[in-house]
């Protein structure tokens, strides 16, 4: 299992080094997987429907509590 390092820059806790995903969790278009990026978990005008990182457990929130 890794050891994910948690990120203190940015106003959400997010884990800044999954493979999968950016820390903010994933969403799927045409059956691919797309990491949220901080700019997207940040903004009011992104609409995918988000997924909880299969890899980590990450979702737009930020890390699992």
């Amino acid at each position: 299992m890794n050891k994910y390092r948690i990120c203190i820059k940015c106003p959400i806790d997010h884990y800044e080094n999954c493979d999968t995903c950016f820390g903010f969790g994933v969403y799927i278009i045409d059956d691919v997987t797309y990491p949220i990026s901080a700019s997207d978990a940040h903004s009011e005008e992104f609409r995918h429907p988000v997924w909880q990182c299969p890899e980590c457990g990450s979702t737009i929130k930020g890390v699992p509590k």
